[in-house]
């Protein structure tokens, strides 16, 4: 038998063996190219839930600053129609109680919950959203978060709410 690795054949093999080495350093650079590839990819999807998160922050603080900007537009509106008081008028009975910022998302919340009584987060979303269409849940957060700090209401367990007592505003002046 002849020797494979001498004669006619050597260069051959020898140019086969330098396409193999070729084939494997392309496949070298795009395995390394797929590694990067998903580095980058990786990257962009935390960059792109950073800034989803950041962008329902800021949604939640514009619905909260049109809120506030709605119930300051009605609580002027309501006090520049009232009636100026004259010299001579009687002695002001006691203010009887009202709420402050008719139809905030916070009174609603207020109106939706029973004292005592625990109530789910999907029915004060679905009250509120009813009476005040286009009212996001964010905003009905917020406004549950405002009333939570002020002692308000009291979360029982997750999404379960208790109105502890009427806010402040809500009780009669004097």
């Amino acid at each position: 038998m002849s020797n494979v690795t001498s004669g006619p054949t050597q260069p051959l093999i020898s140019r086969l063996r330098q396409i193999a080495d070729a084939e494997q350093t392309r496949w070298l650079r795009a395995e390394a190219a797929v590694a990067e590839a998903e580095r980058i990819l990786q990257e962009a999807r935390e960059a792109q839930r950073v800034a989803a998160e950041r962008h329902a922050a800021v949604m939640a603080t514009v619905e909260a600053a049109e809120a506030y900007a709605a119930d300051l537009d009605l609580a002027g509106a309501q006090h520049n129609t009232a009636e100026p008081e004259s010299d001579t008028a009687p002695a002001a009975e006691p203010a009887a109680p009202t709420s402050p910022r008719p139809g905030s998302v916070m009174q609603l919340i207020v109106d939706t919950l029973e004292p005592e009584k625990d109530t789910e987060l999907h029915a004060i979303y679905g009250n509120v959203q009813r009476l005040r269409p286009g009212t996001t849940n964010s905003a009905i957060r917020s406004a549950l978060s405002q009333l939570h700090k002020a002692g308000s209401v009291k979360l029982v367990r997750r999404s379960v709410y208790r109105l502890l007592k009427l806010p402040e505003d809500y009780q009669a002046d004097g």
